[in-house]
């Protein structure tokens, strides 16, 4: 049985969990609760995902049906301790007076509005129209089927991410010939941290994360199988549905295919036919999204147009202020710029793990710091695969776009402080999750890659870890 992946990534969630729990320890000579909270959460994750990989040799179907459930139980789970967790610590169900406060609050008020002028969109209603309306109309709806309380977007959430889980599954299926490979990441995807904790949480992460499954789903489907009406449509309405949860994601999408389609080389045999067909492909995609942005903007639902969206996304990347907020490295004047070449060279060893105390709720509620735990375990194997698809790109075209649209939207992000949040990173290390199907090592070059390289990765992490999580301690201090 091939278990060595899954072998690796319990090892490296263990050695980055207690890794964390020492440096806090040594630095501040006091344990931070978190990475304690989180070390032993690993452990139960790593018992947990160990008792997993005998289910790789039943069906596909029940083994899928077998880990959505429990994948959806356990998250469920997750939902109650949260709650009870914000509960006990903050005085109420939500993280803040921000972001979750504010989406339960608004879908509530549009909930509201429905049942005196009719489900639709008002643009005199905050959050009912324009491009983060997502989130707050689904959770309206949700409250409107099931009831208006707090804890029913986050059911919902738990169900979006259990239906990622498949396309996931799907999805990797087209990414290695692999059979155990492919159930074993994803049992990992099923069970990561990241996408627990989010799906424990009122915020439209998880949704997100839905849609850009689908998303590339519909992509790596159409990259491996040529042209279908399924895949076109698939990927239109995912594009459409993200136009309401985060459009910026659409920008690195659509140079990555482009990209991945001029320079990949055409394995079938009619090479100058598919590459016509191709491109015929993303121009019916990319004219379906261009008239439904066109209908919504017109319409009133979005209030800018796709060049008017992006010139404001682009306006202040790379200026101090981007680099502003909680935490603040804008404290740093122009060395917060300069920091911009710097986390776009170590943009995929980022977000870190925060393993020091920056706020009170920081240290009592885990939902940045276990997510990271989560992506620094698999991030030895995903970088090797990094080096083994830029070594291939010229032979595996599905490789090359997912790796160029990780790197683009990582180096995006290098140009504001979301590069250090784990919430704004989601996409990307979703991505890493799939690039997680090639790290198989029977096949020669990934050996090669993964001994000449995993030790000097591994003291990458180290390092990033260390210096970031020193850099915003010293900054609040």
């Amino acid at each position: 049985m091939n278990s060595s992946l899954l072998y690796y990534h319990n090892r490296y969630l263990l050695f980055f969990a207690f890794t964390g729990l020492f440096f806090g320890l040594i630095v501040s000579r006091s344990i931070y609760p978190v990475a304690l909270y989180s070390s032993l959460i690993a452990l139960c994750f790593v018992l947990f995902l160990s008792f997993y990989q005998f289910t790789v040799k039943i069906k596909s179907v029940q083994f899928l049906f077998l880990l959505m459930v429990t994948s959806f139980i356990v998250k469920i789970i997750s939902v109650f301790i949260f709650e009870r967790l914000m509960i006990d610590i903050v005085g109420m169900p939500f993280l803040s007076y921000n972001d979750d406060y504010v989406y339960d609050l608004t879908s509530s008020n549009i909930l509201d509005n429905w049942n005196i002028r009719g489900i639709g969109f008002y643009s005199d209603i905050q959050f009912s129209t324009g491009f983060y309306s997502g989130y707050p109309n689904i959770s309206a709806l949700a409250k409107y089927l099931f009831g208006d309380h707090y804890l029913v977007p986050r059911f919902l959430n738990v169900f979006f991410s259990t239906l990622t889980v498949p396309f996931y599954f799907y999805t990797v299926k087209y990414l290695t010939a692999d059979r155990v490979i492919a159930r074993i990441v994803t049992v990992i995807l099923a069970f990561s941290p990241a996408f627990i904790v989010y799906s424990s949480l009122q915020l439209k992460d998880t949704i997100l994360i839905f849609f850009v499954a689908t998303l590339l789903y519909g992509t790596v489907q159409f990259l491996h199988k040529g042209v279908s009406t399924r895949n076109i449509l698939i990927v239109a309405l995912s594009m459409v549905a993200l136009l309401f949860f985060r459009a910026a994601i659409l920008l690195p999408y659509f140079v990555s295919l482009i990209l991945a389609t001029i320079v990949a080389k055409e394995k079938r045999s009619n090479k100058k036919f598919q590459s016509l067909k191709s491109f015929l492909w993303i121009a019916l995609v990319i004219s379906a999204f261009y008239i439904s942005w066109k209908y919504l903007y017109s319409s009133g639902i979005l209030a800018l147009t796709g060049e008017e969206y992006f010139e404001s996304r682009f306006s202040t990347r790379g200026e101090d202020a981007s680099y502003q907020g909680t935490n603040d490295i804008g404290q740093l004047g122009i060395i917060a710029v300069l920091l911009g070449p710097l986390l776009a060279l170590l943009s995929v060893f980022l977000p870190a793990p925060i393993y020091m105390q920056l706020d009170e709720l920081s240290s009592t509620v885990p939902y940045h710091y276990l997510p990271l735990l989560g992506y620094y375990a698999i991030l030895p194997m995903v970088c090797t695969c990094l080096f083994y698809l830029v070594k291939n790109y010229r032979i595996n075209k599905i490789g090359l776009f997912l790796i160029t649209f990780l790197i683009l939207y990582k180096l995006g992000q290098a140009g504001s402080k979301s590069i250090l949040d784990s919430r704004q990173s989601l996409p990307a290390i979703y991505v890493a999750y799939l690039l997680l199907a090639y790290f198989d090592l029977k096949q020669k070059d990934i050996n090669i890659l993964w001994k000449r390289y995993r030790l000097l990765i591994v003291l990458m992490l180290l390092v990033v870890m260390f210096s970031v999580t020193f850099l915003r301690y010293t900054i609040r201090l």
